[in-house]
């Protein structure tokens, strides 16, 4: 599934169950890390990665704060496909 904003998003999850969550930082009307606090209290089962692709000094921030409220993994955009499959396996195994 693909939501264009947070809304979208959670909108979604509240009418279909989801294991998995990927955000990005930067959307529109919601941003990911707003988002990121309202699925951990709505949907706390949810393990969610959130994405930054900030200019570098914003990334470090972005990502150290997802981590804080919550996010199971944070990762520059730059991070491969394979990358996010296996944290996404980690997940299943837990």
């Amino acid at each position: 599934m693909e939501a264009r904003t947070g809304a979208e998003a959670l909108a979604q999850l509240d009418l279909e169950v989801f294991q998995v969550l990927i955000t990005d930082v930067v959307m529109p009307e919601m941003d990911g890390i707003e988002l990121l606090g309202r699925v951990r209290r709505a949907h706390p089962f949810v393990k969610t990665i959130v994405l930054s692709a900030s200019d570098y000094s914003q990334d470090a921030v972005f990502l150290k704060m997802a981590r804080t409220l919550g996010a199971h993994a944070a990762f520059k955009k730059s991070v491969s496909a394979e990358e996010l499959r296996l944290v996404i396996e980690t997940f299943e195994r837990r």
